[in-house]
């Protein structure tokens, strides 16, 4: 049983450790904390699912009961996997389609059905959940549903930098002189470069200063000064004092699409929100409407292009 009636999601942990009742604790309590609210959330999440699924067996034996009921199941529901990642930068439409078993009538004159999808928001996005709203039954077994995600908005985001993500690939050098091997906790300053927008903080990394002491080998991100959002173009930069392996010159980091951690959308413990619509068989009409109760794993990634 969950140990809340209507446990939180504790969200990204990068946006957690910086809640008032958090941000003063130790690390270890801090951590110990945002677990046991995770599982209280998942916990909830998995007695809904329950729940719905005893609801909908139950409407179906008290339909199987009143006669000429025939069962309609929901084959599949999942995100368009026509469709590349979400685009959070230049704006996309995105769409999740449901497959019924048998041909079906949507009603939408009560109410226009939606879906609201779950945003884990580790790319730095403001929107826990995202609403795909009906549009259109196609083929005569779909519902299809539809979000329109507008240009550089911060519900959906990729623009954080994942703990242990390696940023060399993106940097360049003018190291000469610098002692070769490991170095901990390298300050880099932040320049907003050609960025879309001025939201990062300076970083810290370990790097390893490869053998002939003129570039990096590795710089894995360790942490932000605070809360931070990136966006391709954006720089990191460190002098070779900064590195303390002696020698001269700067190693500049210039962020991609690539170096940047997005949200992902799931429909994992989600369902269709009916708003007062209908959905029925064709083969038995609108006396006996369906419950589009679903069970999916389908997820759906963003990416900042």
């Amino acid at each position: 049983m969950a140990l809340h009636a209507y446990p939180e999601n504790p969200g990204a942990w990068q946006t957690f450790v910086l809640r008032q009742d958090v941000k003063d604790l130790p690390v270890d309590q801090q951590r110990k904390k945002y677990l046991t609210e995770q599982l209280q959330y998942e916990d909830f999440i998995s007695q809904q699912r329950y729940l719905q699924e005893m609801s909908r067996i139950q409407l179906n034996n008290q339909l199987r009961n009143a006669g000429g009921f025939a069962t309609n199941p929901i084959i599949s529901a999942e995100f368009n996997q026509l469709q590349a990642p979400l685009e959070t930068l230049s704006g996309d439409t995105t769409q999740i389609q449901i497959l019924f078993k048998e041909p079906i009538t949507v009603d939408s004159s009560g109410g226009v059905p939606y879906i609201d999808v779950a945003n884990d928001q580790l790319g730095g996005g403001t929107a826990s959940t995202v609403r795909y709203t009906y549009y259109e039954s196609s083929g005569n077994k779909n519902m299809r549903f539809e979000h329109t995600h507008p240009a550089n908005a911060g519900g959906i985001a990729a623009a954080t930098i994942a703990v242990g993500a390696d940023l060399v690939a993106s940097s360049t050098s003018t190291l000469s002189g610098a002692s070769g091997g490991p170095q901990t906790d390298v300050p880099f300053a932040y320049q907003v470069g050609t960025g879309v927008s001025d939201e990062g903080q300076n970083i810290t990394a370990d790097v390893i200063v490869a053998g002939g002491g003129t570039a990096l080998s590795s710089i894995t991100f360790k942490t932000s000064e605070s809360a931070a959002l990136y966006y391709p173009g954006n720089l990191l930069v460190v002098d070779a004092a900064d590195i303390g392996a002696g020698g001269t010159g700067t190693v500049t980091v210039t962020l991609t699409a690539n170096d940047l951690q997005g949200d992902t959308l799931s429909l994992v413990g989600t369902n269709i929100v009916m708003n007062g619509a209908t959905v029925y068989s064709q083969a038995n009409g609108p006396d006996y409407p369906l419950d589009p109760t679903f069970e999916s794993t389908s997820t759906l990634a963003s990416s900042a292009v």
